[in-house]
């Protein structure tokens, strides 16, 4: 407890420069936020009776995930596959209340998701950079962004980009990075942020959204292409 406080307090610190506050429910193109307070996992509808989530929330016991959850009409056992962005503990700490689903992610965070869970963890679909996942005739694209962490990774789902930690969303549209002292490499992340912009800049009718794990959301993807002048 006395650890999630800590973190809890650097983060709102880290958050009171300009970034835009995140809106629980929020949702464009049936891609829904799940706010946590300081953090957001995302549920994505396959059907009535399934529903993929992107993270599960800093929760031990995952009691804000669970309630949007159960928002949207779906119980823990709905969630078929869970796409984890990176292997922090605020963006893990829920998993294990969704035991039927399968765990995709970079293998890369498995000995980090490892050392915050304290439990071992190997990934039920270890992803490859680029690669493009079908569940349900919904196609999720994985882009392996190393620096934050070794396995972070963004996923474009209904022309929504979710960025977990890899930028975070400003009032004023424009984006910055995570706090310097939750990432591996501070100036990989920065890199990171601009090479997604060069992957994209051909493509900009294919991301309509930028969803972020620890801000609102932003329309369109120009904040990448100011970030990357």
């Amino acid at each position: 407890m006395r650890n999630n406080l800590i973190l809890l307090c650097m983060m709102l610190a880290a958050l009171g420069c300009g970034n835009k506050a995140i809106e629980d429910g929020f949702q464009r193109n049936d891609v829904h936020t799940i706010s946590a307070g300081w953090v957001s996992a995302f549920a994505i509808p396959v059907s009535d009776e399934q529903v993929i989530l992107v993270d599960t929330g800093g929760e031990e016991d995952a009691a804000s995930t669970l309630l949007g959850l159960e928002a949207l009409g779906y119980a823990p056992e709905d969630v078929s596959h869970i796409f984890i962005t990176h292997g922090h503990k605020d963006h893990v700490a829920g998993h294990k209340f969704f035991e039927d689903a399968v765990l995709v992610g970079f293998a890369e965070d498995e000995p980090l998701i490892e050392e915050k869970l304290g439990e071992s963890l190997v990934l039920d679909i270890p992803l490859v950079d680029g690669e493009i996942t079908d569940i349900e005739g919904i196609e999720i694209e994985a882009f392996h962004l190393p620096g934050h962490t070794d396995g972070n990774a963004t996923y474009l789902i209904h022309k929504v980009m979710l960025m977990g930690d890899t930028a975070m969303g400003n009032e004023d549209g424009t984006l910055s990075e995570p706090p310097g002292f939750f990432s591996d490499d501070e100036e990989a992340v920065k890199n990171q942020i601009k090479a997604l912009w060069s992957r994209l800049e051909d493509r900009k009718d294919d991301v309509e959204w930028l969803f972020f794990s620890h801000t609102g959301a932003h329309e369109g993807i120009e904040g990448l292409r100011v970030y990357s002048e």
